[in-house]
């Protein structure tokens, strides 16, 4: 092989690495700093829920075959399964025909390390209307129209996971004045919620000594409702309107992987205020100042409503009731 062969091979063999290199290099910044940056426990939401356009029509004839459609999504960081149920109700269910019933079992995907945005769907549900109370036919009625709201309902079990780092010092009360620590003890406040309706606000370190060899090391953790009036929170062992629940949350919490024992573990929210409990663990007195992970787990029910006005009518010349099945 002549000079220059030799010349051109090592020439194409160069900037083959130094374009792998600068491929490497890019997936590794692009892909390795977007995963890290983006935390998708954010926000206050869990599902967020509206009827599709003119799904149903606000409009309709004795004896027309429409849809009622809604459109969910998950904006939370909590997958729901078939632990969630959509169902359409009137304040006079015999003046509609449901097809496929008025019920159906809603799965969402919510977002998570890799996806950001959760999952979205459409459910549909077939529908007939019929004569009304009021009317039996064009020549006996007492109403010549049906103007209602018709009301869909969404219950849901969803989770809300906050952590933090907190700072622990075993030695609180017998170090000197200008001693250097790993790290002080301070409350941690979190804001914007972490995925859900209700989020942890602020999480409050304090050491109680026990013995030479022991001291408590006790979290005051503060809770809060994110969400108005139109979600609902109920104790995730109950049934979404079940008024001996409501507002009843189940934590769990744990410090560096090891559970803590917390004073209530079902808390009670209020709408507007913060409420609270306090977990404990015994640990060594020796251990000083460290930076531990904390956290929190929420388990609750989540009950959302909405409205929709809907008017029925005869069709111009009436209608044999009779006839409608």
């Amino acid at each position: 092989m002549d000079t220059k062969n030799k010349n051109s091979i090592a020439l194409v063999a160069v900037l083959a690495l130094v374009l792998l290199m600068l491929v490497g290099c890019g997936f590794q910044k692009g892909s390795g700093s977007d995963i890290e940056s983006y935390d998708f426990r954010r926000g206050s939401d869990g599902i967020s829920m509206k009827f599709a356009e003119g799904l149903p029509p606000d409009l309709l004839y004795i004896g027309t075959d429409f849809s009622t459609g809604l459109k969910l999504k998950n904006l939370g960081a909590y997958d729901v399964d078939t632990k969630a149920t959509l169902k359409i109700t009137m304040p006079d269910m015999t003046a509609f025909q449901f097809n496929d019933g008025n019920e159906q079992q809603v799965t969402l995907n919510g977002k998570s390390l890799y996806i950001r945005e959760g999952e979205e769907n459409m459910f549909i549900f077939p529908m007939k209307a019929l004569c009304f109370p009021g009317y039996n036919g064009p020549d006996d009625f007492i109403l010549k129209n049906y103007s209602r709201k018709m009301k869909a309902s969404l219950c849901y079990y969803y989770e809300t996971t906050a952590n933090s780092d907190i700072c622990i010092d075993t030695l609180h009360y017998m170090r000197q004045p200008h001693e250097k620590i790993e790290c002080s003890m301070k409350d941690a406040a979190l804001s914007g919620g972490q995925g859900g309706p209700v989020g942890v606000t602020r999480i409050a370190p304090q050491i109680i000594p026990q013995s030479a060899e022991e001291v408590l090391v006790q979290l005051s953790i503060s809770f809060k409702k994110l969400k108005g009036s139109d979600h609902k929170i109920f104790n995730p062992g109950k049934t979404c309107g079940d008024l001996k629940g409501q507002n009843d949350v189940a934590i769990q919490v744990e410090m560096g992987g090891q559970p803590l024992t917390c004073e209530p573990s079902t808390i009670k929210l209020k709408d507007k205020d913060s409420v609270g409990t306090v977990c404990k663990r015994r640990v060594a007195v020796n251990m000083g100042a460290f930076s531990s992970p904390v956290t929190v787990n929420m388990r609750y029910q989540v009950q959302q409503s909405l409205l929709k006005q809907l008017t029925v009518q005869p069709p111009p010349g009436g209608t044999d009731c009779s006839s409608l099945s």
